[in-house]
């Protein structure tokens, strides 16, 4: 899809992850943030949940009016450390995982 609009009519969703580029390359979530909160949806958006700070404050207001979660994650997945976990996994050191 092209159109988050599209997405949210044509597709039974429960949650939408939002990581736009944008504003400083990956920041502007605002607008499809809050199309997936007015959807009823939640959404996960990247870090930094915006570049202004009344954006950010007017998402969480939405979502907690609209009853949706909302959440930002810090992807850490080319830190020093997730580079170890991956090792240890693939040496077989951490047992099976689930």
């Amino acid at each position: 899809y092209t159109d988050l609009r599209e997405l949210l009519a044509a597709e039974s969703v429960d949650m939408v992850a939002v990581a736009t580029a944008g504003v400083e390359k990956g920041s502007h979530h605002f607008e499809p943030a809050v199309i997936v909160i007015e959807a009823g949806k939640d959404v996960l958006v990247e870090k930094p949940i915006s570049n202004r700070i009344e954006e950010a404050r007017s998402m969480v207001a939405l979502a907690r009016e609209k009853g949706v979660r909302l959440a930002c994650n810090l992807n850490h997945r080319f830190t020093p450390a997730a580079y170890k976990a991956k090792d240890l996994i693939e040496q077989g050191k951490l047992g099976s995982m689930l």
